[in-house]
């Protein structure tokens, strides 16, 4: 969802070909149901969309793509909403698959995460890699969120661990131990004070947890 909350983005991946995957993405109008405008479709299918805060531009992350030649990795894309153009193609070492992506509040950074257990974070001016963690964990990262001050990043991964660090240092705050079994998606509330967790519990259905964020730590 973009700002003005009267826009909604899609996205899919058409897995019907293992060798051509696709994925488009479509802007919708929330109050009439309205198509507004389709993106140029892609060819990796689309695991994760991300607004940045002036509406003026979304984030994209895709899945790996194979080829009979190999495998092209995944990658994030940033795109002009207005034109529906892309403005940027970012990838980060070793990336297989994004899973997840965000862009600050502030508007400063744009971040990352992959099946290979790797967190990027990119400056959203220059697009330079100002942090990456070091691939392969034996866990995913399942999701990232930015705390709406823009002094927090929330990371978690597909089991039961969500890291807290602090930005721009990427000090490591601590870590909280969810009861989710499978985590899917991490988002803070909009005051910054809460942290919803969200995944699979026990036979597979749906989890939320809800903690107190770092400023009431």
């Amino acid at each position: 969802w973009p700002p003005e909350g009267r826009t909604l983005a899609t996205g899919h991946g058409s897995l019907a070909s293992r060798l051509r995957p696709s994925g488009a993405i479509r802007l919708w109008d929330v109050s009439t149901g309205k198509l507004l405008k389709t993106f140029p479709m892609h060819p990796a299918g689309i695991s994760s969309l991300a607004f940045c805060l002036d509406g003026g531009q979304l984030i994209s992350g895709h899945v790996a793509v194979r080829h009979k030649t190999g495998v092209k990795k995944g990658e994030v894309l940033v795109w002009d909403v207005k034109s529906g153009a892309v403005i940027k193609k970012l990838s980060a070492p070793d990336t297989i698959t994004i899973s997840s992506v965000a862009c600050s509040p502030n508007g400063k950074w744009i971040a990352a995460t992959d099946t290979n257990g790797r967190l990027t974070l990119w400056d959203r001016q220059s697009y330079r890699v100002i942090y990456s963690s070091k691939s392969g964990r034996t866990r995913e990262l399942a999701a990232v969120a930015f705390a709406p001050d823009g002094r927090t990043l929330a990371v978690s991964d597909q089991v039961k661990t969500v890291t807290l660090y602090h930005l721009p240092s990427m000090e490591k705050l601590f870590a909280l131990q969810s009861t989710c079994r499978n985590i899917l998606t991490t988002r803070f509330s909009k005051d910054g004070n809460l942290l919803l967790v969200g995944g699979l519990g026990g036979s597979e259905n749906g989890k939320a947890e809800v903690w107190r964020g770092p400023r009431d730590q």
